[in-house]
């Protein structure tokens, strides 16, 4: 997801847009993200928290389908759009975990552990 509008080699705020934009298309989901500082070991961090939504169900019925968080502190290498694309496919993962489990349900299997 590099970009090329600017110097830097990494995702700009229009890549992500775009990306999160096609994540909500595919999933058929609403992505709410959210940033709260936290103390982690002592030191104020950024807890990261991004959460999809039921895109469906009216927003104030929703219920959270998948929710992942990040903590990132002062010695965290990752740029902020490498955590949202790491949160994006951490959801990706926990939506793809509980679509398999209801599909094993539904065939009166359980899932592998």
């Amino acid at each position: 997801m590099a970009s090329s509008r600017d110097t830097r080699n990494g995702p700009d705020l229009k890549d992500l847009i775009v990306g999160m934009n096609a994540f909500e298309q595919i999933n058929t989901v609403s992505l709410a993200l959210g940033v709260s500082l936290v103390t982690e070991k002592g030191d104020a961090a950024l807890e990261f928290r991004l959460t999809a939504f039921d895109k469906s169900v009216e927003s104030s019925e929703a219920k959270p389908l998948a929710s992942v968080k990040l903590i990132a502190g002062y010695s965290d290498p990752r740029t902020m759009g490498a955590l949202i694309l790491q949160l994006m496919y951490k959801v990706d993962a926990a939506l793809a975990t509980q679509a398999f489990t209801e599909a094993m349900r539904k065939e009166g299997t359980s899932p592998p552990h």
